[in-house]
Order: structure tokens, then C-alpha cells, then sequence
């Protein structure tokens, strides 16, 4: 409904338009991102140095955002070092939803699978497009990723190699954030989780009431991050199919 307040608990994009809020803004709502997490690099160089043996690899796969930002990050460290050719985005790239698709192409790569949905759906994608194992399969990824693509890969034969290229840690402003947030706009009608780890660092402000979420209807962005949020006692009004703004939209209209 047009003119309802919509809170993101995510952080903003940093670069060029967010998917979820353009979405969200053309259809009359309210947007406010609420950063609850902060990310932080690491292992570039490492990174860097398979960029520069990317023929070694059968595809690179990406499941976040900030797991293709630290690739380019990587990829400028390759060339900064000038000791071998930076990696050729005409490799085969695989990605979980909308957002990181499109963060790849920006990077250069032309992904593949972002409609899969989630980690689980993507394998059995990787593996009827690769059809069988060779090359290792390049995975940047965060240190709190859970292990079911790579099991599953692994059980179908295939090889990944894994390099943690950030972590992600509880914001250290996300109580002000949220405390300015409500004062500008009041109690918002929906409030919409990425992940779990979103939902464990808010959850003591909703326990200390400094967030209230007596009046707004929760939203998950997929089963793991709803999950999540049963296990805090917190009430979901709708999951979100897939991770993507016409997930979200449609997890609202449901319930509009």
C-alpha cells in the first residue's frame, strides 16, 4: 500500500542504484535501510594470486555481494602487483540472486543461475550446467556462510576452492541507527530481514524495546534468515521466495 514505511535491515548499496529500493519506491512505499552489519576484507592477496591463475578454475561462484566487491578489489591488487594476468571475466560465473548478479555483470561477468534462489537450488544448477567435475570451482565467500553448497558440490564430485574474503561483524552504530531512524519516520509497517546473522545482532534491541516491532509485519528474505527468526520468538508474517525485490514485493502483496 502506497506510503507505508518499509525498513531494510541491510546496508545500503554503495555503487550505483538498490534493486530493493527502486522496486520498492515504484510502488509507493517508504524506504529506510538499516545497516546492522559491517563487513570487513580480508585474504586479498591470496584472492589475487588464484585472479592471476584463473585458467586453474572451471567457474568462479558468487553468493553475496560483497564477495564479487572483494573480488574487484582483488583484481586491482593483481594488477597493482603487475606479476601476471588478472582474471578474465569470460569465465563461467554462477550467482545467487538478483543483486549479486547484478554486482557481477558490473564486474565484468556474465552470471549465471541468479534465479536459483538460494545456495542449495544454485548447486543443483552448477551441476546440471557443468554436467561433470573438472577444473576446482573458484568460491569467495564470507566467513559465516553455511556449508550446504559446497557439500553438495562435493557429493556430486565437484571441487571448490574456498577463500574467506570478509567477515561480517555487528555494526557498532546499528542502536543509533535504528533510534534515528524511528525518530525521523515513527513505527514502520514492515520490517524486512536479509539473513540470520541480520536478525542476531537486532535481536536484543527488539528484546530491550528499543525496536519495536509490535505494529509492523516481519518479512524474511528466504526460509534460513525465517528460520531465524522463529527460533527468536519473532513472528513472520511472510517469507520471500527468492532473494530478489519481486520476492519481496510479492511476500508483501500477499499480506498488503
Amino acid at each position: 500500500m502506497a506510503g507505508k514505511i518499509v525498513l531494510l535491515f541491510r546496508a545500503p548499496k554503495e555503487h550505483g542504484e538498490d534493486l530493493f529500493e527502486v522496486a520498492l519506491q515504484a510502488e509507493g512505499y517508504i524506504t529506510h535501510n538499516v545497516p546492522v552489519l559491517e563487513f570487513q576484507f580480508m585474504n586479498l592477496d591470496r584472492l589475487a594470486a588464484c585472479l592471476q591463475c584463473w585458467e586453474s578454475y572451471q567457474a568462479v561462484v558468487f553468493t553475496s555481494q560483497r564477495a564479487v566487491e572483494a573480488t574487484v578489489k582483488a583484481q586491482s591488487l593483481a594488477k597493482c602487483l603487475n606479476t601476471g594476468e588478472a582474471m578474465n571475466t569470460n569465465l563461467q560465473c554462477f550467482v545467487v540472486g538478483e543483486s549479486t548478479s547484478k554486482a557481477a555483470c558490473e564486474a565484468g561477468f556474465k552470471p549465471q543461475g541468479a534465479g536459483s534462489g538460494n545456495a542449495e537450488n544454485l548447486a543443483d544448477y552448477i551441476t546440471k550446467s557443468l554436467l561433470k567435475p573438472g577444473k576446482p570451482l573458484l568460491y569467495p565467500c564470507g566467513n559465516l556462510r553455511r556449508d550446504t553448497l559446497s557439500c553438495k558440490l562435493k557429493v556430486a564430485g565437484f571441487s571448490l576452492e574456498e577463500i574467506e574474503v570478509y567477515k561480517t561483524v555487528k555494526s557498532s552504530h546499528i542502536k543509533e541507527e535504528i533510534e534515528a531512524v524511528l525518530h525521523k519516520v515513527g513505527s514502520p509497517d514492515y520490517a524486512v530481514f536479509f539473513s540470520p546473522s541480520g536478525v542476531q545482532c537486532t535481536v536484543d534491541l527488539l528484546k530491550d524495546d528499543t525496536l519495536s516491532l509490535k505494529h509492523a509485519k516481519v518479512i524474511a528474505i528466504g526460509p534460513t534468515t525465517e528460520r531465524e527468526l522463529v527460533s527468536q520468538g519473532i513472528e513472520v508474517m511472510a517469507t520471500a521466495p527468492l532473494p530478489s525485490p519481486e520476492g519481496l514485493l510479492a511476500a508483501i502483496d500477499q499480506h498488503s
